[in-house]
């Protein structure tokens, strides 16, 4: 009998003081049994869940990641809906989403793609919101490298995005790096100056 290997699944755990609970399930809503459910974040008032899927795509076979979104009303997480165009596109990875706000407090999607424009590997984009919905993604520029960037992470208080990089000047491996915004995204600078390399720089 041919064994699949177990699904990748979100979990919680409820802290009190300093003891944490056991872990249960996230929600069935989102926790499906078709594929791994990756990459989640909430918005800073924790009603919105984006998180990543990898979906097959039926025009040329392959499995790409997409972003997906899920609402909290009245308590219950919804079901999932499928980020649009132009986050989502066909043919194309996107990846690690992770939610910033902007002056006006709206909210602002970072994640990674290598969609046409990427300098490399896999680049960090952005989407700001209009009336609800998120516009055309932009490349966050001097950041992206010819190799990948992953994991972006925005303190909107700091205006500093952190992401972990393979290319820019470090120790081997995913360093972690942050760069300044102000209208424009900063030269990366190495955040630790050590060898640890993780997995993802939201570790942080």
């Amino acid at each position: 009998v041919e064994m699949k290997p177990p699904l990748v699944r979100f979990y919680v755990a409820n802290r009190f003081g300093e003891t944490w609970t056991d872990s249960v399930p996230f929600n069935n809503n989102l926790n499906i049994d078709s594929a791994n459910v990756e990459n989640g974040c909430f918005n800073a008032e924790k009603d919105k869940f984006y998180y990543t899927i990898k979906e097959l795509n039926k025009e040329d076979k392959k499995k790409y990641h997409v972003i997906y979104l899920s609402k909290k009303i009245d308590g219950e997480w919804q079901k999932p809906e499928r980020l649009k165009a132009p986050v989502n596109i066909k043919g194309f990875n996107s990846n690690m989403p992770s939610i910033g706000y902007d002056e006006k407090e709206a909210e602002v999607l970072f994640f990674v793609s290598n969609r046409n424009g990427s300098k490399g590997g896999m680049d960090i984009w952005m989407s700001a919101t209009k009336n609800g919905d998120f516009t055309k993604p932009i490349n966050c520029g001097k950041i992206n490298s010819l190799d990948n960037e992953l994991s972006p992470w925005f303190d909107s208080i700091t205006n500093r995005l952190y992401f972990s990089s393979s290319w820019h000047y470090g120790f081997g491996g995913q360093d972690i790096f942050y760069s300044e915004y102000d209208k424009d995204f900063s030269a990366p600078k190495n955040l630790l100056n050590t060898s640890i390399n993780p997995i993802a720089a939201n570790v942080i």
